[in-house]
């Protein structure tokens, strides 16, 4: 087993051999970091405010006004389901599924919700959710070795990608396992690029996929649900999974900007410190 490309012990980075320029990378860097925390925050409020126009837009469409559009477009949807449901051959689906989500570990061909949601759509939920769950494990599991055997140079552009999830690993002695659990129920953190880095940074693979299953469960359970009611999209079956997953994906994108806020100041009084006690030495 090779030795992890990163180590959360080794402290800060190496200083750059002119003063100047250092004091300039650092300033850039808080920079792009605030800006990167501010998106963060800003899809979390998002997501609460896609909660409160789905309430209004349930109401909205019950009106006489525009009943009849909604039942045309239900029985659209409804036509449509039928035919991905009449599809003769279900393994062959199943097997089409694993497939695309086996390539999508290297080439983003969909967002994962399709194939979530076809699923929910094709097969009853139990098997629905055995094969999400099942796939996302597969995915998770390739692009951890990925990053695991990879050189450091990849690690280190992984990291440059979002700057607030470099700020969050390295402003701790070891990964907080808590911190695994937010990126995978905020979805505004990229699948792949966290399983590769949790894989670069030699996290133990077993916690590293408990952990994960935590973290985006919900998510699959979701999913599977709103695609078997599909054909009814302003439906509570529909909906309630929906506006679950935006509340849990919202207040994880806040806690996340929280505890990295939290982190870096308390980082910053570690070396306050340490920069005082060697002056004083």
């Amino acid at each position: 087993m090779p030795e992890p490309i990163y180590d959360f012990s080794s402290g800060t980075s190496k200083k750059s051999g002119a003063e100047s320029h250092a004091t300039r990378a650092s300033v850039e860097k808080e920079k792009k970091l605030d800006r990167n925390r501010r998106v963060i925050r800003v899809f979390g409020y998002l997501c609460y405010g896609g909660v409160a126009f789905l309430l209004v837009w349930n109401q909205i469409i019950k009106l006489d006004s525009l009943k009849f559009h909604y039942i045309s477009y239900v029985i659209a949807l409804t036509f449509f389901e039928q035919k991905i449901y009449s599809l003769g051959n279900k393994a062959l689906i199943a097997f089409l599924l694993y497939f695309f989500m086996f390539v999508r570990c290297f080439i983003p061909v969909l967002p994962l919700l399709v194939f979530y949601i076809i699923s929910g759509m094709v097969y009853p939920l139990p098997l629905a959710m055995f094969i999400n769950v099942s796939g996302t494990v597969m995915m998770m599991a390739v692009k951890y070795y990925y990053g695991r055997y990879q050189s450091p140079l990849l690690y280190d552009k992984l990291l440059r990608r979002i700057p607030a999830v470099t700020s969050a690993l390295e402003n701790q002695e070891k990964p907080n396992p808590w911190l695994l659990i937010i990126f995978r129920l905020a979805p505004i953190f990229p699948f792949n690029t966290i399983s590769q880095i949790y894989g670069s940074i030699g996290f133990p693979f077993f916690k590293y996929m408990i952990l994960s299953l935590v973290g985006y469960l919900p998510r699959l359970i979701s999913y599977a649900i709103m695609g078997s009611h599909f054909n009814d999209p302003f439906s509570g079956k529909f909906l309630t999974p929906l506006i679950t997953l935006l509340l849990l994906s919202g207040s994880a994108m806040l806690v996340f900007d929280t505890l990295t806020s939290f982190l870096a100041k308390k980082s910053d009084k570690k070396k306050q410190a340490a920069v005082s006690s060697t002056a004083v030495g």
